[in-house]
């Protein structure tokens, strides 16, 4: 915002009330100053219809500038939400940066005020477009995640919020809540922090010092959203846990000596089971039936 509508916002912003101003009632005030009284007798009906008309020139001018004054104050502070009810949802922000939001999931944000700072509610993935610039910051508080531009999924529900990298590095600290700063922002603790890249995952819990890595529950933890399975050496039977629990199939593995020990490098699309399994049989000599 220039300097011009900062003056103009901070004036409205301490100034303005409704019928402030007033032209008629700023009129009749100014003839009841001293001397001016013949302003209100006639006997100077030239010069008071002068005095009026440059008296409403100015104060409809002052009104004009109010209402520019509070339409940019509530252009600049305006929030803009999206949300997902029922299914994931695919959203593109004013950055360029892609979010799928999760159902029951909100992301809110003041693009006027920071186009690369969001609120957020529920999981939500990110393709963070790339900016060396602006990093892009995810406000889920207790924490927050600053990037500059990777993939990467946020989870927030009412005791911990989650982070799992799917490419590239982000930041994740604790930060301070709503008003903890001037501006209201979260603020982020530097001494608590940790730095994830590809393939990690970190939580804070509520009632913790600071995020904590911990290891993926699976090898994919984003692909609802991603529509992709990455495996790099993944144990076989790491690969059919996490396939039966996304398709809702009991997976078994009905012959194939030693299939314990074999490990997966593949990336699939998550599109077509059939197609992964037949994949997989064919890579590594085993045969699997989904039930």
């Amino acid at each position: 915002m220039s300097n011009i509508e900062d003056r103009i916002l901070s004036f409205v912003m301490k100034y303005y009330e409704a019928g402030r101003f007033d032209t008629a009632r700023a009129y009749e005030r100014f003839c009841g100053l001293p001397g001016m009284e013949t302003l209100k007798t006639g006997r100077a009906s030239t010069l008071a219809s002068g005095m009026k008309r440059a008296l409403a020139g100015l104060f409809s001018a002052a009104a004009a500038v109010a209402v520019l004054a509070v339409g940019l104050a509530v252009h600049y502070y305006h929030w803009t939400e999206y949300r997902a009810i029922d299914v994931a949802q695919t959203f593109i922000l004013r950055d360029s940066t892609s979010v799928v939001l999760a159902p029951g999931a909100v992301l809110r944000m003041q693009p006027a005020r920071d186009s690369r700072l969001v609120h957020i509610d529920g999981k939500v993935y990110f393709e963070v477009h790339r900016d060396e610039s602006a990093p892009f910051r995810v406000d889920a508080v207790p924490g927050l995640v600053k990037v500059l531009g990777t993939e990467f999924q946020v989870e927030r529900n009412e005791s911990a919020v989650s982070v799992d990298v799917v490419g590239g590095k982000v930041l994740f600290s604790r930060a301070g809540g709503k008003g903890s700063s001037r501006s209201g922002r979260a603020v982020p603790d530097f001494g608590r922090q940790v730095v994830l890249t590809a393939g990690m995952s970190a939580v804070l819990r509520n009632d913790s010092e600071g995020p904590e890595i911990v290891r993926r529950r699976c090898p994919n933890p984003a692909s609802w959203a991603s529509g992709r399975f990455v495996y790099d050496d993944v144990p076989l039977s790491e690969v059919i846990e996490e396939l039966s629990e996304y398709f809702g199939k009991n997976l078994n593995v009905a012959s194939g000596e030693g299939w314990q020990w074999k490990r997966i490098t593949a990336v699939f699309s998550a599109d077509d089971l059939e197609e992964i399994l037949s994949a997989i049989s064919s890579a590594v000599d085993v045969s699997i039936i989904a039930e």
